[in-house]
């Protein structure tokens, strides 16, 4: 995965010419089929929105109460807060935004929504090629370039993308209500010491029950949610952290053990902790 941010000395100086908020880019990340280590763990942003356009293939991403069936052509919506995670990443380009409002979390979609939304074949070949041009700009430190891609983005891409958007819109499904009941308890609770048991007994179900609602409702049993979860949150911790001890990292996401969380870790991602940091650190 290569990843480029617009630099921040430039953010204000980005035209205002939308009803967008004024909206501001951060940053765009390019997935491309080589990068077989992206795997990304369950989590949130507090201020950036994410757009993201598939370019090939077909998987499944969570995305706030639920598992998304997404594919090639298809623009995935990820407003600020909901929690998500895309496991095996597909290719894709992947573009970050903030918002000036003073809401605490902006939202390009309501809420009831499906986040995903599909574009024919000629218009997300278009819409790919703009994100590359943008995110080729970024490679250059001079600021016309940043300038540039910020306005492909901002004022050409977006404005396009959300004039389109719901056209084929469709409603979200309904999660049953046991199955929120446990992803609430283990949103709550995941840097403690939890086990699958316990949050079975706390919310008076048998495993069994809970293990079938959960992986009917997100197609992930509790214990895989619960590991994504943590994983994402150590993820965003080593990646905005970069001094933050190992140890400090595991203990905030609910593992005590140090041995136990690499292995975690590295089963989930195919790197350590360490060697994670240090690939996001080069791109």
């Amino acid at each position: 995965m290569q990843q480029r941010f617009f630099q921040m000395q430039n953010r204000t100086k980005i035209s205002k010419n939308t009803d967008l908020a004024n909206p501001q880019l951060v940053y765009i990340a390019k997935i491309t089929p080589e990068d077989y280590y992206v795997k990304r763990g369950i989590h949130r942003h507090q201020k950036i929105c994410e757009i993201t356009l598939i370019q090939s293939g077909r998987g499944y991403y969570l995305i706030g109460e639920n598992q998304e069936l997404v594919q090639q052509g298809d623009v995935l919506i990820v407003d600020t807060g909901v929690l998500h995670g895309e496991g095996r990443v597909l290719p894709s380009i992947c573009i970050g935004l903030i918002f000036d409002t003073k809401k605490p979390h902006y939202h390009l979609i309501s809420s009831h929504i499906r986040p995903v939304f599909h574009f024919k074949s000629e218009i997300s070949k278009a819409l790919m090629a703009q994100a590359n041009v943008a995110f080729n700009l970024l490679e250059s430190s001079a600021t016309q370039a940043q300038h540039l891609a910020a306005n492909i983005i901002c004022q050409s891409l977006l404005p396009f993308i959300m004039d389109h958007l719901f056209i084929d819109a469709c409603l979200k499904k309904t999660s049953s209500v046991t199955a929120q009941l446990i992803k609430n308890y283990l949103d709550q609770h995941y840097s403690e010491q939890l086990q699958i048991q316990e949050v079975c007994q706390v919310l008076s179900l048998s495993q069994t029950y809970a293990d079938s609602e959960f992986q009917n409702n997100y197609g992930l049993s509790p214990v895989q949610y619960l590991t994504g979860r943590r994983i994402g949150e150590a993820q965003t911790l080593l990646i905005n952290y970069p001094q933050m001890l190992i140890y400090d990292v595991a203990t905030a996401v609910g593992y005590e053990n140090i041995t136990y969380f690499n292995r975690v870790f590295k089963k989930f991602c195919g790197y350590s902790p360490s060697k994670y940091r240090n690939i996001y650190r080069e791109q």
